[in-house]
């Protein structure tokens, strides 16, 4: 579903729950209100001090007034996480060009735009799939962001890599496709002498590898972006898979930096108006800190997947006697013609 329509949701089980704890969660006569405070793109500066700060509220009491639930170790954490998400992230219908100032950097998740181009309703996925018209369909969104005046970059994880296995061999193809033919349009300005369309950053490893996030931490703070264009989870990926759980906490590490998240499966654009969804960092730092835990549990449970060393698709090689199908061979054959 759209997060959209997600949003709805949100927004009914939100004000359900207010209806309910309303005077539960009133504050008492002389009792201070807690005070709401707003990230911003220097906000993982302070991790630690705000870790330490906040490890002293992480009592039963301080979560229940919250309305904040423990971690429960059966239960998926997952769903868990999903919860908490529709209870206190907020999501803004939002014509993000006006709203954050068409001049502002953003930076946009390749990886997302990706996949959103693959699950194109109109494009056929069963006869080998269309990855020109793929490639189109991301021009098409980047140019006509560039045209209403919008100032990005793209980004893809080298770290990926193993959740586009799991995606399939069409997915694993199409990305590794889009990334050369990015690439390859801005060496071509760069000899041309003309601008760059777009500037494409290939970072290695991944925003969940300790000591391997260097180049991310660098472009954040280069760049400083005003928010990250990603989605909730991959487009297209399945549901309880490692790839949706991964990309949907990407939204909360972002969020967990101070970085408001524009989502790309609802990017809606109409004459000047670039609208869509914006995931907007929870105020209260106890829920901020919440999500950073949970984080640390998610990627413990899915680390034997991140970490998996598989032959990179590049690299894919084609014994003279296997059995493929019509789809594996244009999988096959499309990979040593552009790689």
């Amino acid at each position: 579903p759209s997060l959209l329509t997600l949003s709805f949701d949100w927004r009914v089980r939100r004000e359900g729950r207010m209806g309910d704890q309303e005077m539960v969660d009133a504050p008492s006569e002389g009792e201070k209100p807690a005070t709401l405070s707003r990230g911003n793109s220097d906000a993982s500066d302070d991790d630690d001090d705000e870790d330490e700060g906040m490890g002293m509220m992480l009592t039963t009491e301080g979560a229940g007034s919250l309305n904040i639930p423990e971690w429960n170790t059966e239960e998926p954490i997952e769903a868990q996480m999903v919860s908490l998400c529709y209870d206190q992230v907020r999501v803004q219908t939002c014509d993000f060009l006006s709203e954050f100032g068409a001049a502002e950097q953003f930076l946009i998740d390749g990886e997302s735009m990706v996949a959103w181009a693959l699950n194109n309703p109109l494009l056929d996925g069963v006869n080998g799939g269309q990855t020109l018209h793929i490639a189109h369909i991301i021009e098409s969104a980047l140019s006509s962001l560039r045209e209403r005046g919008a100032c990005f970059e793209i980004f893809f994880f080298e770290g990926y890599a193993p959740l586009w296995r799991h995606q399939g061999d069409l997915s694993c193809m199409t990305r590794e496709l889009i990334i050369k033919h990015l690439s390859l349009v801005a060496a071509q300005a760069k000899l041309e002498g003309s601008p760059m369309p777009v500037r494409t950053h290939m970072l290695p490893g991944g925003w969940w590898m300790a000591g391997q996030t260097d180049a991310w931490d660098m472009l954040l703070e280069s760049y400083g972006p005003a928010f990250i264009m990603t989605d909730y989870g991959w487009c297209g990926s399945e549901q309880g898979s490692a790839s949706q759980a991964i990309t949907r906490a990407f939204v909360h590490h972002c969020h967990g930096r101070g970085l408001n998240v524009v989502t790309v499966a609802d990017l809606n654009m109409d004459g000047s108006h670039c609208v869509s969804g914006n995931l907007m960092p929870p105020d209260e730092p106890l829920v901020r800190l919440r999500f950073r835990q949970a984080l640390d549990l998610l990627l413990e449970k899915h680390a034997s997947v991140l970490s998996a060393q598989e032959n990179a698709p590049s690299n894919v090689q084609v014994e003279a006697n296997a059995q493929l199908d019509a789809k594996g061979l244009l999988v096959a054959a499309g990979l040593r013609k552009a790689l």
